[in-house]
Order: C-alpha cells, then sequence, then structure tokens
C-alpha cells in the first residue's frame, strides 16, 4: 500500500507559512491534522481550513490509498516547460509538468523518472488555451520512456510508452475543491507499452481536465501496484494564474 501521510507536519506546515507570510492560525491546521489521522479515509480540507490556505496545494489519490494533500515545495522550468515539486506529510516527492506526474522520489512504483517532457502534447494544449487558440493545432502523439523502482528492489525498469490524444469539442462544467465552477476542456490519452511486469496491462486511458491554461484534475495510470492516481488543484499556484 502506498505510504503517503495525509496532512503536512504542522511543524513544516508552520515554516511555509512563515516563509510565505501568511497569518493563517496553527489551530485551524490541528483541526487538520486531528480529522485527517482520525480514520483512514479520504482527506478533506474543511472549508475554514481551505479558506486559509495561502500556498499551492494538491490532493492526490491512487486506488491503493486514500486521498492526501501536499503542498508546492518548489518550481522549474520557467514558462516552456513548468514543473512544479509536491511534497508529502512523510517528504515524499512528486512532480508535476500541467498535472502528469513525471518524477518521484521515496515512492515505489512511481515514475521515477519520464523522458522526452518538452514534447508531452499537454504542454501545447494549455499554451493555446491561454492564447485562446484551438488545441487541435497541437501534436496528438507522444513517445518516452518511464522509468521506475519496483517494490522492494533497487533495479530500474524502463518502459517505452506511445499514446495519442483527443481534444473534446465542448467544455464541461468542473467544481473546484474550493467551490469555483470551473469550464473545462477534456483531454483524453490513449497510451500502449511494451509488456513488462511492473507497470500493469499494456493499454491505459488517462484524461486531463484544462482550464485557464492548466490541469486543475487528471486521472492517469501510474503502474499494476497502484492503479490509477487522481491529481486535483486546491489551491493553484500563483505563478499558474498569469
Amino acid at each position: 500500500m502506498l505510504k503517503l501521510n495525509r496532512v503536512i507536519p504542522l511543524v513544516f506546515l508552520s515554516s511555509a507559512l512563515a516563509l510565505s507570510g501568511c497569518s493563517v492560525r496553527v489551530s485551524n491546521f490541528m483541526e487538520m491534522a486531528e480529522t485527517a489521522f482520525a480514520e483512514p479515509e479520504d482527506f478533506v480540507f474543511t472549508e475554514r481550513a481551505l479558506n486559509d490556505l495561502t500556498f499551492a496545494t494538491i490532493y492526490l489519490k491512487t486506488e491503493s490509498s486514500p486521498q492526501i494533500a501536499a503542498i508546492l515545495n518548489r518550481v522549474s522550468g520557467g514558462d516552456v516547460q513548468p514543473q512544479r515539486n509536491w511534497v508529502s506529510g512523510a517528504r515524499e516527492v512528486i512532480v508535476t509538468q500541467q498535472g502528469r506526474i513525471v518524477a518521484s522520489s521515496g515512492l515505489n512504483a512511481f515514475p521515477r523518472h519520464i523522458s522526452n517532457t518538452h514534447a508531452d502534447p499537454l504542454l501545447c494544449f494549455t499554451e493555446k488555451m491561454k492564447g485562446q487558440q484551438a488545441l487541435t493545432d497541437c501534436p496528438m502523439q507522444w513517445q518516452r520512456e518511464a522509468e521506475f523502482f519496483g517494490h522492494g528492489t533497487l533495479q530500474a525498469q524502463r518502459v517505452s510508452i506511445s499514446s495519442t490524444f483527443s481534444v473534446a469539442d465542448t467544455t464541461q462544467t468542473y467544481t473546484h475543491p474550493d467551490g469555483t465552477e470551473l469550464d473545462v476542456i477534456e483531454v483524453t490519452e490513449s497510451g500502449t507499452y511494451a509488456e513488462n511486469t511492473l507497470f500493469g496491462p499494456q493499454t491505459f486511458t488517462n484524461t486531463f481536465w484544462l482550464a485557464n491554461g492548466r490541469t486543475v484534475k487528471s486521472k492517469q495510470w501510474l503502474s499494476q501496484q497502484h492503479g490509477y492516481a487522481s491529481l486535483a488543484e486546491v489551491k493553484p499556484y500563483s505563478g499558474d494564474l498569469n
């Protein structure tokens, strides 16, 4: 089972809050922590805690683990290839690029590294959306390699992956965790890869929901151990709102 803490330790939260200069009361997060650890179920921010958030946050859930919250640790890649480094309560790290998990640290059967990320059509889709241009002008195919560490082994396994993309013709309404209703465009990715024991079945279908030039929600195949992962933006990074 994926061992991700469902909240950030209060010491770490306090440090983050101090660095950001926010005035959130620690008692809010004490309440959040007590709620999160009470039962082995999905963690969801209380309305009070959600309103108090001043740093970027996401929800992460897999088929093998309840939903957790993770906060933004750092950003990289600039405007060309924006990547976001998120940290969980146990200091496990995932790196996302427009809602796709492209790297990780401290997590078995998560992609340790994905190659050719600069060619991911999601980058083009979100950029075209910002410019109010047709997403269908973007490349609709992508090839890369993903590297994984299997459970209980230090031996890396590389998997070659090919996928094609399709873009919905119309928008749909998505209710953001903060209650805002967004018009989103659904992007579907259908993929295949070489047979292997770790990554699971030879085909998968990922879905990404885009709004205002960013990915606000995604569902993507991880591995046989974890199945699909769902990511949802809780508090966007301010740099992604420009």
